[in-house]
């Protein structure tokens, strides 16, 4: 789903971002993934660098994703191979904000369609900062193993994907 698809890759990037910091402590910090138990929810807050160009066939502006995450000046930690999903980003940072506008665009659907659909995502493009902000609380379930003890997060589909977005 959108909502797994996500979380999977902000929690893929946050780790990413903290071996990277472990490095190379000047490397930056502009990615925070949470997960708490009680209301069942991940938190995803993020400052995201981007490039902005104008398509010239097309006539539309571009927002794309700056590589953010380095180890010792390369781009290592964030290499993304396309899977079965829909996602066609070259990097993770990329996939992060594709997965991220592809959920936004389901929940603007889904709000057309009924007022009272939940919008979970936030996400503003500053184009003087070259900037994209986020902020996203996504619904999880929330279970221990009990083989293990681990704790297990899963996300709750609450958009209906019957319909692709866009």
């Amino acid at each position: 789903s959108l909502e797994a698809a996500v979380i999977e890759v902000a929690s893929k990037l946050q780790g990413h971002e903290n071996s990277a910091i472990a490095d190379d402590p000047a490397s930056p910090s502009n990615l925070n993934v949470t997960f708490d138990t009680e209301p069942a929810e991940c938190s995803i807050t993020a400052t995201i660098p981007i490039t902005v160009t104008i398509n010239p066939t097309a006539g539309r502006p571009t927002m794309v994703a700056n590589k953010w995450i380095l180890s010792s000046g390369t781009a290592a930690y964030t290499t993304f191979t396309k899977g079965d999903g829909d996602l066609d980003a070259p990097n993770l940072e990329s996939a992060f904000v594709e997965a991220l506008v592809r959920l936004q665009i389901a929940e603007q659907e889904a709000i057309e369609s009924n007022p009272d659909s939940p919008n979970n995502i936030s996400i503003t493009f500053d184009t003087d900062a070259l900037e994209m902000s986020v902020t996203a609380t996504l619904p999880m379930t929330f279970s221990v193993d009990g083989t293990t003890g681990a704790p297990v997060f899963v996300a709750a589909a609450y958009i209906d994907e019957s319909t692709p977005p866009g």
